[in-house]
């Protein structure tokens, strides 16, 4: 979901050491790279996570794209 600017990830992105797309449970793992590819393409000021206080901005965000693999 997003409004103003605001993502809410939920459990879609985790932090651990660094932010990371979640990749410990998932029913289809390309879709999850498909989220998060599109979840990128919105005008993002921060973004929530499902578990911690940490937030993630745009910059963040393009890492997390750039490890993921493009949908066929």
């Amino acid at each position: 979901m997003v409004e103003d600017s605001l993502a809410f990830f939920g459990d879609l992105i985790v932090k651990a050491n660094n932010f990371s797309k979640q990749k410990y449970y998932a029913v289809s793992w390309g879709q999850i790279d498909s989220s998060i590819i599109t979840a990128s393409t919105v005008p993002l000021k921060r973004g929530f996570i499902g578990h911690g206080i940490k937030t993630l901005d745009t910059l963040i965000m393009k890492r997390i794209v750039s490890r993921v693999k493009t949908p066929r």
